[in-house]
């Protein structure tokens, strides 16, 4: 189903949230450096992908991918006027998007104009719990509504081509493996080109 892939992985464990955020929340949940996510976009930019492509044999069709704060970064990367025309797909993984007060999803509801022209293929999956414990309850229903506000802004823009998910069997830890394999199959769909997003007419008969 699948081209023949080069899979590239980034251990960002032991400085998740210094290099897959965007911002430094006034108040922030986690008690360590946070919003450097540019700092990894320029290795990636500068680094990574000269290197990949200098060594092994490989085309313009990338994909990122990432999970949780991974997640996060991946959708921050599609906003990002260096990272965008790098890519022609996002998976982005129950993205942690409660970061900062839902500020990324705003972001992504301002920047609907700027993808009029270009085409990206994205598949954003969110896994619905239900069981979430009193204390968490706030942060949950933060997190789920902005990935819902983020997914549809990009429903709506002209060119993106989007597949938005929501599991209910599934938690935030499990649905890593899913969206994987869901995510990958959906952006390479049209490989070697990005699948063109139908018009109301044919997803109404659909």
């Amino acid at each position: 189903m699948l081209p023949e892939a080069i899979l590239v992985a980034i251990n960002t464990r032991h400085h998740r949230a210094r290099d897959l955020t965007p911002t430094e929340p006034k108040n922030s949940p986690i008690p360590v450096a946070t919003g450097q996510s540019h700092q990894l976009k320029a290795f990636i930019k500068d680094e990574v992908i000269p290197f990949i492509d200098n060594t092994y044999r490989t085309d313009d069709f990338r994909v990122l991918s990432g999970h949780s704060l991974g997640g996060l970064f991946t959708i921050t990367s599609l906003l990002s006027e260096h990272m965008q025309p790098l890519f022609k797909g996002y998976v982005a993984i129950d993205p942690s998007l409660w970061w900062d007060d839902g500020i990324v999803a705003k972001w992504v509801e301002a920047a609907e104009d700027t993808f009029d022209e270009k085409a990206f293929s994205v598949y954003i999956v969110a896994a619905h719990e239900e069981n979430i414990p009193p204390e968490h309850q706030a942060l949950y229903l933060q997190h789920i509504t902005a990935i819902d506000d983020a997914a549809n802004s990009l429903i709506d823009t002209d060119a993106t081509t989007i597949r938005y998910d929501i599991t209910h069997d599934e938690n935030h830890r499990s649905v890593l493996h899913v969206g994987v394999f869901r995510g990958l199959r959906e952006v390479f769909k049209c490989y070697p080109s990005v699948c063109p997003k139908a018009d109301e007419d044919e997803s109404e008969q659909d």
